[in-house]
């Protein structure tokens, strides 16, 4: 029985030791496509990361033409009517405002604020304004009690 026995065991442990080899096979191809699926998916990321070429060079076009524009905005050469007119500037000698004039001037931008805040105010109360109502704000309002039908 001591042979029957060890030809059972031995046939057992050889049955294990090929289902171990083929979890081992079976696990090894896994961790193959793990590998390549994490190297696919690297290089994916490093391709999407990169901004595309288009646009970086539309970018440095862009930046390169605004600073063309603000370089001939601020160098622009004075036409002639604009120096004719700073020559004309300097040889007349700036005269002084006189009393009314000023006086004019300041009373008339005071009118002009006042009347600019009072129609401003008087607009705001009318968009803002709450809808009248018949009961002061605070008035807790009165809800009818529902009636009950005694039962009989």
């Amino acid at each position: 029985m001591s042979s029957a026995g060890d030809v059972s065991s031995a046939g057992r442990r050889e049955q294990l030791e090929q289902r171990a080899e083929a979890t081992r096979a079976r696990l090894g191809q896994r961790l193959e496509a793990l590998d390549e699926r994490r190297d696919r998916l690297g290089n994916v990321m490093r391709a999407v990361s990169e901004p595309p070429l288009s646009f970086v060079l539309l970018g440095a076009v862009g930046l390169l033409a605004t600073g063309l524009i603000v370089r001939a905005l601020t160098r622009r050469r004075p036409t002639f009517a604009d120096r004719l007119h700073s020559v004309i500037e300097l040889s007349q000698p700036a005269r002084p405002e006189g009393f009314w004039s000023s006086t004019f001037k300041r009373s008339a931008l005071s009118l002009l604020t006042t009347a600019a805040q009072r129609y401003g105010a008087q607009a705001l109360d009318r968009v803002l304004a709450e809808p009248s109502s018949s009961t002061p704000r605070d008035a807790v309002p009165v809800i009818p009690r529902p009636s009950v039908a005694s039962h009989q």
